[in-house]
């Protein structure tokens, strides 16, 4: 299925059988967005003092194209639902999960050998 795509080093000795691959690595990339959608709404704060502070008026920042105001732009962009994000979106986010997976299963692995 294209939506779900499978990363197959990622999923090689998969340790839950009881939850289908695909579902699991969509799970977790949907909770790197939430988690990244929380850390950036956060910084974003910081962020646009900042630029105002560089600005010196807020109106002038809305009209800047400097990396901080651009970044701000783009995230904002971002903070939507995981599915309604881009394949390619997605993408990052699966990346991410594929990283989740591999500590899990490196875990697994020294758990089972008794480390």
């Amino acid at each position: 299925c294209p939506e779900r795509p499978v990363c197959p080093d990622a999923m090689q000795g998969y340790p839950y059988p009881m939850i289908p691959r695909g579902e699991l690595r969509e799970e977790l990339a949907e909770a790197e967005h939430e988690q990244w959608m929380r850390w950036a709404k956060n910084l974003i704060p910081e962020l646009k003092q900042l630029v105002q502070h560089h600005h010196g008026r807020e109106e002038e920042a809305g009209n800047c194209h400097c990396k901080s105001c651009d970044r701000i732009k783009r995230w904002e962009k971002l903070f939507i639902p995981y599915s309604e994000l881009t394949h390619e979106q997605k993408e990052q986010d699966r990346k991410e999960a594929d990283i989740v997976l591999g500590k899990v299963k490196q875990a697994l692995l020294l758990a089972k050998e008794g480390k």
